[in-house]
């Protein structure tokens, strides 16, 4: 990972967001670069260098305040842009060859934001809910569902583990007998796959309720990170999809690592 864009709204979940851009910043060796996203921002009216200069003292002041006073320094990029939807956020993203997408996911200068670009981005997307604060990445949880694309997650995980020194669960919850005997061999088989990676474990969980199962499960382990993968799919199967990972987004209890199927990008 050599850059990451942080989506930058000004509000007051931004330094806390800020922080987890920052950490992975820090131990990935990457370029932060901020770029301003506030729809209600005042601007000034000369589209020029004012204008330029006002959005980029904006974000070198707010890292001043909000930057960890830690050993593990990030370098850091601030743009003279000023976005306010998806399309202008992955236009820039692929323009600057960014790696990875952070931003609030529930300020409410962002969070339709957010679930635009849950649908749209071509890039992982790290969301960062309301009362997050960084603590590290020691427990990461991986939600599966046996798509082949799940291995760019894997692949995520794996670096961010041995950089962060992380326990990695790789759950998958089954509906019923039938699908449990059937996800148990996959299970398996990947578990084999990673076995001579200690940092991962797998756990096959079963209910009704996949969704809840799934926050319950962050809630008893104290995760620091929930990732998933999105498929493209279409119809139906498209509309839950996305739907899914909408709602873990807005309802998980930690940050939120959304990976896209290699096929949309």
């Amino acid at each position: 990972m050599h850059k990451i864009l942080f989506l930058n709204d000004l509000s007051d979940q931004a330094p806390q967001a800020f922080q987890f851009a920052f950490a992975l910043a820090s131990r990935y060796q990457a370029i932060l670069a901020q770029v301003c996203c506030n729809p209600l921002m005042e601007l000034p009216p000369n589209r020029g260098q004012e204008r330029s200069k006002h959005l980029r003292e904006t974000l070198i002041s707010f890292s001043q305040a909000h930057t960890p006073t830690t050993a593990d320094l990030a370098s850091q990029d601030f743009l003279e842009s000023w976005l306010d939807d998806d399309d202008g956020v992955n236009e820039l993203a692929l323009e600057i060859r960014a790696d990875l997408i952070v931003l609030p996911e529930s300020a409410p200068r962002t969070a339709a934001l957010a679930k635009q670009l849950v649908r749209k981005s071509p890039l992982p997307l790290l969301l960062i809910p309301s009362g997050s604060v960084y603590a590290g990445f020691d427990r990461l949880v991986f939600s599966t569902s046996f798509h082949f694309n799940d291995l760019m997650a894997l692949n995520l995980l794996s670096r961010m583990g041995k950089l962060f020194h992380s326990k990695v669960d790789i759950i998958h919850v089954s509906e019923g007998e039938f699908e449990r005997q059937a996800a148990a061999e996959k299970l398996g088989a990947l578990a084999e796959v990673y076995s001579a990676n200690p940092m991962f474990s797998f756990q096959l969980l079963s209910g009704d309720a996949p969704r809840q199962v799934i926050l319950q499960y962050l809630k008893d382990h104290s995760a620091q990170l929930l990732a998933m993968t999105t498929y493209k799919r279409s119809g139906w199967a498209a509309f839950l999809e996305s739907s899914t990972s909408e709602f873990m987004a807005r309802q998980s209890p930690c940050p939120i690592l959304i990976t896209k199927d290699l096929e949309e990008i």
